[in-house]
C-alpha cells in the first residue's frame, strides 16, 4: 500500500512538471523521422504514425524550449535532495518546471524530506540505471536496497515494503513491481509513437522505448546515491 503523503509528493512533482514545456528527451516519431530502432517501424498501425506525427511538431518545439529552460546541474559537494529543493523553491513556479527523470527525482526525493512528509534522510535513495541504461528514479525503502538491476526488481527479490516514486514514467509502486510496471510503460510509449534519446547501441539518437532502450534500462548496473551522499 501506497503511504498517503507519498501519494501527494508523486502528484504535487507531476503537477510541478506539468506546467512546464515537458522534458526534452522525449519526442514523437513522423513518417520522415530518422529512427534509431528501425526494426520497429513496420509494427505501427498508419492511425499511430498520423497521430504521432500531428504531436511532433508541438512536441519538438516544446522540446527546445524545455532545454533552454531546465535547471543548472548540480555541483560538486551538494546533496540530490539539496538540488532537488534549488529546483523546486528556486524561484516563479514556471521557472524551473523543466526536466528530465533525474531532477524529477532529486525533486521528489526533497520532498520526501521536508515537512510535512519528513521521511528520515536514511531511507530516501536515487536509485541511477548507469550506462548502458539511462534512467533515474526516487526511492524510498527503510533498509539499504540491493538490487543490481532494474529487472532485478520483481516480487521475492527483498524488500517488499520499498516504495519507487518515478514521475518522469508517471509510476508510483512497490519497489518490487517497478520493472514490470516500467516494462508495460516503455510499451506503451513505443505503440503511442514516443521516442526516447539514448546514447544507445547504434550511437546517440533517438530510439523505440519498447526495444533496445528497454533492454539496456533492466539490465543496466543500478545505483543508489543517498540522501545525504555529496556529489
Amino acid at each position: 500500500m501506497i503511504p498517503r503523503e507519498l501519494k501527494r509528493v508523486f502528484q504535487e512533482v507531476r503537477d510541478f512538471y506539468a506546467a512546464g514545456v515537458k522534458s526534452n528527451n522525449k519526442v514523437y516519431a513522423r513518417d520522415d523521422f530518422v529512427d534509431r530502432d528501425d526494426w520497429d517501424d513496420h509494427r505501427q498501425k498508419w492511425s499511430v504514425r498520423l497521430m504521432a506525427g500531428n504531436l511532433f511538431r508541438s512536441r519538438n518545439s516544446n522540446r527546445e524550449l524545455s532545454a533552454q529552460n531546465r535547471p543548472a546541474p548540480p555541483i560538486a559537494g551538494q546533496t540530490f535532495p539539496g538540488w532537488g529543493r534549488i529546483i523546486y523553491n528556486g524561484g516563479a513556479r514556471a521557472q524551473f518546471t523543466s526536466g528530465n527523470c533525474m531532477e524529477m527525482a532529486a525533486v521528489c526525493m526533497a520532498l520526501a524530506i521536508d515537512p510535512p512528509c519528513s521521511y528520515p534522510d536514511a531511507a530516501v535513495y536515487l536509485g541511477a540505471i548507469t550506462p548502458p541504461g539511462d534512467h533515474a528514479f526516487c526511492l524510498i525503502s527503510m533498509t539499504t536496497p540491493r538490487w543490481a538491476s532494474a529487472s532485478a526488481m520483481v516480487r521475492g527479490s527483498g524488500n517488499p515494503a520499498a516504495l519507487v516514486l518515478d514521475p518522469w514514467l508517471n509510476t508510483l509502486c512497490a519497489a518490487e513491481d517497478y520493472w514490470e510496471n516500467a516494462q508495460a510503460k516503455v510499451r506503451k510509449w513505443g505503440r503511442d509513437g514516443k521516442r526516447i534519446a539514448w546514447n544507445g547501441n547504434l550511437g546517440r539518437g533517438w530510439y523505440n522505448p519498447s526495444g533496445a532502450y528497454a533492454t539496456a534500462f533492466g539490465g543496466a548496473p543500478l545505483r543508489f546515491i543517498g540522501a545525504t551522499d555529496q556529489l
